[in-house]
């Protein structure tokens, strides 16, 4: 409840004490899925994006060392997210490159479409527009694969911006 009613110190203190009980039990997949809910509770909850990062990392680290690398590409997403509002650009594309990459190998299409879209997103915000149009593209064919219309028309919206940067403005309508 403290979570979800956005009572961020609340949200904390209740997370934190099932994080103990699972490194006491030596479950290291619940530690590091509560503590991805710690991270995004850091970040959205209090607005601290340092406290957020260390535990985002703390959880992929987990992750990884038990061989789980969907999980901790999950908690890279996230933290990739911070890294894009912090101004860590270069950082986050390729965190975000990463997670495309694990939810294709992983069949995730519909995680796919919304990294693809992400780091299309990205992309042509910072300046990489060949970049941000394949991957613009590779999310219009997830949402195809996956009927995900909304994800659709926001990759058609990467691909105007991209138009309009290479100073193409019919293509970039078109798009729209």
């Amino acid at each position: 409840p403290a979570v979800n009613g956005g009572q961020g110190g609340s949200a904390i203190t209740h997370l934190e004490k099932p994080r103990h009980l699972a490194r006491e039990r030596g479950d290291a997949l619940q530690e590091a899925r509560i503590l991805r809910y710690l991270g995004s509770a850091h970040y959205m909850l209090l607005g601290n994006p340092d406290s957020a990062g260390r535990v985002l990392k703390e959880s992929a680290t987990i992750a990884r060392r038990e061989g789980w690398r969907f999980e901790a590409t999950q908690a890279e997403a996230v933290f990739s997210g911070i890294l894009t509002f912090t101004g860590s650009h270069a950082q986050s594309l390729q965190l975000k490159r990463r997670g495309l990459e694990c939810a294709i190998e992983s069949g995730k299409w519909m995680m796919a479409c919304n990294y693809a879209q992400n780091l299309a997103l990205v992309a042509a915000l910072h300046g990489q527009s060949g970049e941000a149009a394949k991957a613009a593209e590779c999310a219009l064919g997830f949402a195809e694969r996956t009927h995900q219309n909304h994800m659709a028309a926001r990759a058609y919206e990467v691909l105007a911006i991209v138009s309009a940067q290479r100073s193409r403005p019919r293509e970039a309508f078109r798009q729209l």
